[in-house]
Order: structure tokens, then sequence, then C-alpha cells
């Protein structure tokens, strides 16, 4: 085996335990979303706050399950704290996105890797002369 289809072999096998670790770290991990509730009024002094919600996977068809966490009531005559926003779809969306970027650079990765093994190995001299050329040189000399 000459060094280009080794070097393509092992940047292969190299590409798939990247590809193999990024699904067992990253996808197959439960995700986790900080969404704003609002202004915190029970406070010695108001801040804006947000609740962590913890998410189904990246695989899930829902982004979670039913429950989320309960928010604290405020002092009356202030308003409630609420999600800004329905926790988990954004932080799946984007999961998803950057899961499709990794498989599809993965493909390419490996389809280069391919390529590069089945190429021909060129002989390093031309062993032949193109008739085409020869004709040109004697014509301009």
């Amino acid at each position: 085996m000459f060094a280009p289809r080794r070097f393509a072999l092992n940047g292969a096998i190299a590409t798939l335990v990247w590809y193999t670790c990024i699904l067992t770290f990253w996808a197959l991990q439960p995700l986790n979303d900080s969404v704003p509730v609002g202004v915190d009024y029970t406070r010695a002094a108001p801040a804006s706050v947000s609740v962590s919600v913890d998410c189904n996977e990246l695989f899930d068809s829902a982004p979670r399950d039913d429950s989320v966490p309960a928010l604290k009531v405020q002092p009356a005559g202030k308003p409630p704290l609420a999600f800004q926003r329905e926790p988990c779809v954004l932080v799946q969306d984007q999961a998803r996105m950057v899961f499709i970027f990794d498989t599809l650079g993965l493909l390419a990765v490996v389809g280069g890797f391919v390529l590069l093994a089945l190429r021909r190995r060129r002989p390093s001299s031309p062993s032949r002369i193109d008739a085409n050329s020869t004709l040109v040189e004697l014509r301009s000399g």
C-alpha cells in the first residue's frame, strides 16, 4: 500500500472516530436551555433572571417534556415572571443544524479520502512525448 492510500485510510479512520465522539459525547446527551423570564422583584435589587430548563436529546421528536420549572410568584402590583420564548425549541433546532453540518463535513472529508485512495499514481517523469507538442516545437524552431 503506497503512502497516499495509507494516509487516506488513516484519515478516514480518524474522521470516523471524530464523528463517533461527536455522537457519543454531544448528540446523544440531553440538552439544556436557559430561558429569560423577566425581572425578579423579590430580590433586594430587582434584576432580570433566566430559568434553566432540561431538554430532551437531539434526536427526540419533542424538544422537552411537558414539565417546566415553576416560576417565583412576584409581589402584588408587579408583572409576573413568564417564559419569553418557548423553552428548548431554539436550542434543539440549532443543535440539529450543527449536527447536519457535522454530518455533511464527515461525508465531504471521507469522500475526499476515498478519492485520494482511488486516484492512480502518476509517474514522476513523462514516459511519452505528445505528438502535438513535437509539431509545435518543430514549427516554432
